[in-house]
């Protein structure tokens, strides 16, 4: 019996990690298989390595960092009608009580960035939805982090070569 319970607790476990997956693909796994979007994932094993190419400065930075780092995901397309995706990622993060940090709005785009509070006042993730007339695009970044540890990869080079065209 004792081992059948170690069994039974191990597969729960395993269970319970597999369930703590990021926004986008918790709701939204269709985009990880639709061709009309661009789809990109950092692991944590990636952001451990990210420090290899960074500056000396940002690679001390990361280092302090990286344990609490989980993953980062993007999903983003272009000339498509992203506020179907953009209504219900709204929606769902309402329900779920997501907290808004931030919106930005202009000429017919909106940004908002949204946190959920995790133990400890820490961030668990934190979440960035853009629209505009045809593209939309969605960001989840996971971990056990502070406002510091986004801004700061925010601001890294290696970020900045996402965004470059």
């Amino acid at each position: 019996m004792k081992k059948l319970s170690i069994i039974l607790l191990f597969i729960m476990s395993s269970l319970a990690v597999q369930a703590q997956d990021d926004f986008i693909s918790k709701h939204f796994p269709t985009l990880m298989e639709n061709e009309k979007f661009t789809k990109v994932y950092f692991s944590a094993k990636m952001f451990s390595m990210m420090a290899n190419f960074t500056s000396a400065q940002e690679a001390e930075d990361f280092t302090a960092i990286l344990p609490r780092l989980t993953g980062l995901r993007l999903v983003s397309s272009e000339n498509i009608d992203g506020k179907p995706y953009y209504d219900k990622a709204l929606s769902v993060l309402k329900r779920e009580k997501y907290e808004v940090l931030m919106e930005v709005s202009e000429e017919g785009a909106m940004t908002k960035f949204m946190m959920k509070e995790g133990s400890g006042g820490r961030i668990s993730e934190f979440v960035m939805l853009s629209i505009d007339a045809q593209n939309i695009t969605l960001i989840s970044l996971t971990g056990n982090m502070t406002m510091k540890d986004i801004n700061m990869i925010s601001e890294s080079s290696v970020m900045e070569g996402l965004y470059k065209k």
